[in-house]
């Protein structure tokens, strides 16, 4: 939606916001039969989530006829939530049981795992603000500005490759295999900008 306030011919402000979300389940992979049902061959619930949402606000201020200053100010999250059945195909669903690491974060104790399937969930948040001062006159149009933003990120993931996967025996000793992960990224970003534009008289 969107929401303007222009209380003057000098100040115009804007505030927009999104929101999505979507969930699905793709376990219905497989060929149509005559008796509108689907003949499924993955295992797995492959759970598929994901969530969007966002806010903006835009501020034109017009400070003398000729000089505007703006603001675009900018917040935006993401999460999702994705499972998905790597092999497409029944296997064996029995279980088995590994050590855990000791003062892990993700799997500090044993660890009970089957199938081969994989989960990723993800959270992201974006902020950013931008000012730009922009004029004019006769000859010369010029504009300065400066932009920042930060982002955070956190990936986790399950991989597991139960005991009863199919597999060339050449990777026998990768199965049993489960993989944990939890990851977290950061990055802040600045910059500064200007243009001049001269008109010959």
């Amino acid at each position: 939606g969107v929401l303007r306030y222009n209380p003057s011919a000098n100040l115009d402000i804007v505030l927009s916001g999104d929101a999505t979300k979507s969930k699905g389940n793709e376990i219905g992979f497989g060929a149509p039969l005559n008796c509108q049902c689907y003949d499924v061959y993955a295992d797995n619930d492959q759970k598929d989530e994901k969530t969007t949402s966002g806010v903006q606000l835009n501020i034109d201020w017009k400070l003398t006829p000729d000089i505007t200053l703006t603001s675009i100010s900018g917040i935006r999250k993401v999460s999702s939530d994705i499972g998905f059945d790597f092999d497409g195909t029944p296997t064996g669903q029995g279980t088995v049981t590994a050590n855990g690491v000791p003062g892990s974060t993700v799997a500090p104790g044993p660890v009970t795992f089957g199938g081969f399937f994989q989960r990723v969930q993800l959270d992201q948040n974006f902020k950013s603000q931008e000012l730009r001062l922009a004029g004019t006159s006769q000859s010369v149009d010029w504009l300065i500005g400066g932009y920042v933003f930060k982002q955070t990120q956190r990936q986790q993931r399950a991989f597991d490759i139960g005991p009863g996967t199919p597999h060339n025996l050449g990777i026998d000793f990768l199965v049993p295999t489960y993989i944990r992960e939890d990851c977290t990224t950061d990055r802040t970003g600045e910059a500064v900008f200007g243009q001049v534009s001269w008109r010959p008289v």
